[in-house]
């Protein structure tokens, strides 16, 4: 508990830096960069509600800085609001461009946070024709193909991905046997959102067509 308090006091700094000349930007960054292991070390016993509230607290903090700096120039010259702010940046580069890169360790935050405590797992077999229902998605498992090409034998499964009743995706993992080093390789389907990655492995098959897969679904990676 006292790496996350740690870390919290850490990115509160981030939102303390002062004008280009006092400012104790790279000692925050790296700072913050140094606390991330410890956070991720004791992630799994610490609740997620408690990272995602210091998340969002130093987040709302640093995006103040840019509206209250927005503002007063508004107020100041009667400039609109959106010139007020680009003007604003372009005079003090140095100063917001360090409060967007403490925005990025904020995110990236949130992104091991919920890759990490909300990661899922599922794993099923399916034949041709059959469907299963896994953490609010339905697979149909459609077909399945063999190709033979030159330098390799692929097999593919083809899935569609359902959410309710509106269909999302067409997934396709699949193996390749390469004829020159006599090995598998597995292609993993991936389908990425803001929200979520969800990787579909074929994991094996029958001559019978019946293959087994892996469902992963891991949420905020792609604030990573």
């Amino acid at each position: 508990m006292s790496d996350v308090i740690t870390f919290a006091k850490q990115l509160v700094m981030l939102t303390m830096t002062g004008p280009p000349e006092q400012s104790t930007t790279p000692v925050a960054i790296t700072s913050g960069v140094l606390a991330m292991p410890r956070l991720i070390a004791c992630i799994f016993t610490v609740p997620a509600l408690v990272s995602f509230a210091i998340c969002a607290f130093v987040g709302v903090s640093l995006l103040g800085v840019f509206y209250r700096g927005a503002l007063n120039r508004h107020r100041r010259t009667e400039e609109p609001f959106p010139l007020a702010f680009l003007r604003m940046f372009l005079a003090n580069r140095a100063r917001y461009g360090a409060h967007i890169v403490h925005l990025g360790v904020v995110l990236i935050a949130v992104g091991v946070t919920g890759s990490s405590i909300y990661q899922d797992e599922v794993q099923f077999a399916l034949a041709p024709g059959e469907e299963v229902e896994a953490r609010g998605y339905t697979l149909v498992y459609q077909d399945f193909v063999a190709t033979e090409l030159p330098d390799q034998r692929r097999f593919a499964a083809v899935v569609d991905l359902y959410r309710g009743n509106s269909q999302v995706v067409t997934l396709s993992p699949q193996k390749d046997f390469h004829w020159n080093v006599e090995q598998w390789v597995t292609e993993v389907a991936i389908r990425s959102t803001l929200k979520e990655d969800l990787y579909l492995i074929l994991a094996g098959f029958e001559s019978s067509e019946l293959a087994s897969f892996q469902l992963l679904i891991n949420p905020l990676v792609i604030w990573l």
